[in-house]
Parts: C-alpha cells; sequence; structure tokens
C-alpha cells in the first residue's frame, strides 16, 4: 500500500521488498503520512503526490522471500497478469522449503525476467529506485530515522537455502533486471 507524505511524497510498495518494513518507518516520522488504499502499486490518481519513490530487491533474495511467503502463508499478488498466474501455479501451497531448487529451475526456465516484470510494473520512468538493504538507509535516515528503527521486524521464517547453483540460475535469468535497476551482480 503506498505511504504518502507532503514531505516525502509517495513511497510505491513493490511486493516483498521489506514494504511492511518500510511503511512502518515512515508512518513513525511522520504521523500525518497515509496509506493511499491501493494494495500494492501506483495510486490512481498519479501525479498528485510526486515524486514518487520505491525499494527494489535482489532477484535472488525476491524470489526466495516469495517462495516462503507462499508457502507459509498461501501469499499471492493481486493481480490478474498472465505472468503472475503462472507464477503462483509454481509454487503451490503444500510445497516445503526443500522443493525451492525445483521452483527456481521452473521460474528460471519459463518466466526468465519475472521479478524484473513484476519491478517495472510497479516503477514506471520517473519513479526514485532504492535498494533494500543498501541506500534505502541513506533515503530513511535523511528524511529524519533513526538508526533503531534500520532493523526489519517481519523477516521470514523457515526460508529455504540458497546454494551456488540456485544464485548462478536466478542471477542468469534476471541479468536484465540487475542491469536495469543497477543492483549488484557477483560474476
Amino acid at each position: 500500500m503506498p505511504v504518502v507524505s507532503d514531505r516525502w511524497g509517495c513511497y510505491i510498495h513493490i511486493p516483498k521488498t521489506s514494504g511492511f518494513w518500510v511503511r512502518q518507518v515512515l508512518k513513525r516520522i511522520d504521523v500525518d503520512a497515509f496509506e493511499d488504499g491501493v494494495a500494492h502499486g501506483l495510486p490512481e490518481h498519479w501525479g498528485a503526490f510526486a515524486p514518487y519513490w520505491t525499494v527494489v530487491r535482489d532477484p535472488v533474495y525476491w524470489l526466495r522471500s516469495a517462495y516462503a511467503s507462499r508457502v507459509e502463508d498461501a501469499w499471492a499478488p493481486q493481480t490478474k497478469d498472465v505472468p503472475w498466474k503462472s507464477f503462483c501455479l509454481l509454487i503451490h501451497p503444500y510445497r516445503t522449503s526443500a522443493d525451492f531448487p525445483w521452483f527456481v529451475e521452473q521460474v528460471t526456465k519459463n518466466l526468465p525476467g519475472i521479478v524484473g516484470w513484476l519491478f517495472d510494473c510497479y516503477a514506471p520512468p520517473g519513479v526514485e529506485i532504492y535498494e533494500c538493504g543498501g541506500n534505502i538507509y541513506d533515503k530513511l535516515r535523511d528524511l529524519g530515522a533513526e538508526p533503531e528503527l534500520f532493523i526489519p521486524r517481519n523477516l521470514g521464517k523457515n526460508l529455504p537455502e540458497i546454494t551456488g547453483e540456485i544464485e548462478k540460475m536466478i542471477r542468469r535469468a534476471e541479468k536484465g533486471t540487475y542491469d536495469r535497476y543497477n543492483l549488484e551482480r557477483p560474476d
């Protein structure tokens, strides 16, 4: 859900990018901030609360978080887009952490670039981009957040292991995402 303030404009929440934590921090530093009412993405009245900014996340960790949330809570993005339906079908709620390698193989083979596609949907040109675990701390500090607020409180449980092979598969399939969003991509 976007958080809007006269102080910072509009923070756009992309699913699985520490959005719950960022929203909590923003509400602590500006009690007049309000949530716009849409679950994720841009408010209908684009342009009314500029500047717009969002947080993206390394696709390796985004996929792990999305998988764990789907397995634990049957989480699914609220969308009618075909790529998302295909994505959600790959993460059947009865799967376990042990099925993560199979899932990564299916996603990287059948839906390469899906994480970048999602980021593109929520962050059109003109939206300022910050990185989860990176320069988002500088942005929040500039807005007046105290360092003790920089500890995310809702870290996932039962996160599947990311092996070297899994990481390579995701990084190869999401190369365009790393390039477009200037995310570090170790070789």
